[in-house]
């Protein structure tokens, strides 16, 4: 149970950090 949940975390945080960098990534390279 643990693993899955850990699991499930690490993809949570992938998905939140790939959205941000996503939106983050245009406003940065138009600088």
């Amino acid at each position: 149970m643990k693993q899955t949940k850990a699991i499930l975390i690490a993809l949570f945080l992938g998905l939140v950090v790939g959205l941000t960098l996503n939106l983050a990534a245009p406003s940065i390279l138009n600088h």
